[in-house]
């Protein structure tokens, strides 16, 4: 995946938080998109 795409996941990733939050669902779920959205952010900045 390049750049771009990686920034588009993290876009769509953030979205899926913001509605997670929006519709009140458990706080876990909140962390586990938290941290995959982080990952990519990394994984994105080492240009893999």
């Amino acid at each position: 995946m390049n750049a771009k795409m990686m920034g588009w996941a993290g876009i769509v990733l953030g979205v899926l938080v913001a509605l997670n939050v929006a519709l009140g669902w458990s706080d876990s779920l909140q962390y586990l998109w938290a941290v995959l959205v982080l990952i990519l952010g990394i994984w994105s900045l080492m240009g893999k």
